[in-house]
């Protein structure tokens, strides 16, 4: 899920693999802006976008940039991704300036003579871009609730004492329909959106050494970094997320 297939120009994109991806379409730093159109319903549609934007387009929606000056961008494809956007959407602030650190990432990646390319990186990488497109949408489209949640999440991502039953029963709301809310607009419940973001946080935690093959740290402090107390069941953890140990996971 999140797996990154593309990282590349937007004149490089292969027509086929558009149809179920979700494009990332990230404006050079030479860029003053622009206007973006697409169709929807039968209606044509344009958007104006300021310098430094991201554009988060859903699968099987057609697009066209039209930059100032005229040239390409880089763009991403994000294969099978959950993300809460029905819509075109410009992505702004802190969550572009990350996407546009992971995406150049990705590129260097794909494109670098190295012989052992995996698919676990493109996937680390691009569970980092759907984070920040996640938490954007959090602080953008989401109801109160559901925000309020997520940013508890957030806070508590580190901390393996979390106990993310106690704050939902400490909202003003029923518990059952926090769940099914946040799971309706965020494609996950609570739990395994925590479980999911800790995942993403080790998975790029152990890709920080990605220049040399090697991880900056040692399992267990990711472990811990990661709210897990356990080295142990942290690693098993990962390895049914990932389908690789940290261990292996660390030097591919």
């Amino acid at each position: 899920m999140n797996k990154i297939i593309f990282a590349g120009k937007s004149s490089k994109i292969p027509p086929s693999r558009t149809g179920n991806c979700f494009t990332i379409a990230i404006p050079s730093e030479h860029t003053e802006g622009g206007s973006i159109f697409w169709e929807s319903g039968g209606c044509r549609y344009e958007h104006e976008f300021p310098k430094s934007n991201v554009i988060a387009v859903p699968p099987a929606v057609s697009f066209r940039l039209n930059l100032r000056p005229a040239e390409d961008c880089l763009c991403v494809l994000l294969e099978r991704a959950l993300l809460p956007f029905k819509e075109i959407t410009v992505i702004r602030d802190d969550a572009a300036r990350g996407i546009l650190h992971a995406a150049r990432q990705a590129e260097a990646y794909l494109s670098s003579p190295f012989k052992g390319k995996t698919d676990l990186v493109l996937s680390a990488l691009g569970g980092l871009i759907a984070s920040y497109l996640t938490a954007f949408a959090a602080n953008d489209g989401f109801s109160p609730v559901t925000k309020q949640l997520i940013a508890d999440i957030e806070k508590n991502i580190s901390n393996s004492t979390y106990y993310l039953d106690g704050f939902i029963k400490s909202m003003p709301l029923n518990y059952d329909y926090v769940r099914k809310l946040f799971k309706k607009e965020t494609g996950a419940t609570p739990h395994d959106f925590l479980m999911s973001r800790r995942m993403e946080l080790a998975a790029t935690l152990l890709k920080s050494g990605i220049s040399n093959r090697y991880s900056a740290y040692s399992v267990s402090q990711i472990a811990e970094a990661c709210g897990f107390a356990d080295p142990l069941y942290f690693s098993k953890v990962f390895k049914k997320h990932y389908g690789a140990s940290p261990a292996v996971y660390g030097k591919t």
